[in-house]
């Protein structure tokens, strides 16, 4: 499918850079919209170490950590990204879902929202 060679390409791409944030993320990205989101905090946790300023990374963390139960940790990357300063429109507008989504279900995990999309570097 489409997405398994998205996927097989990011994964070959990060392997041959992996320090390469953008390269990371957008694998983050597709591990998140695939449900495979242990693999998608594996990744994002080694991003945000290298780059704690990278306001996207926290995001794509809050809401992975959020839609697999681990709620405390999730709200905690959601204050990290909106203090980085969220660069662009999507990605404020994925903050504000997430919040949302706190508000409306503050102690179960529930339904999947869709972060926002890599920016571009």
């Amino acid at each position: 499918s489409g997405v398994e060679a998205a996927l097989a390409k990011a994964s070959a791409a990060l392997k041959e850079d992996p320090t390469h944030n953008s390269i990371a993320n957008r694998l983050a990205t597709i591990y998140y919209l695939t449900k495979r989101y242990p693999a998608a905090i594996q990744i994002l946790e080694q991003v945000v170490e290298r780059n704690p300023q990278d306001s996207h990374a926290h995001l794509m963390m809050a809401w992975s950590l959020w839609v697999t139960g681990q709620k405390e940790r999730g709200r905690e990357y959601a204050e990290i990204a909106e203090r980085a300063g969220l660069r662009t429109p999507e990605e404020r507008q994925g903050l504000k879902d997430l919040k949302e989504r706190m508000k409306q279900e503050p102690t179960t995990g529930g339904g999947l929202l869709a972060p926002p999309s890599p920016a571009p570097r």
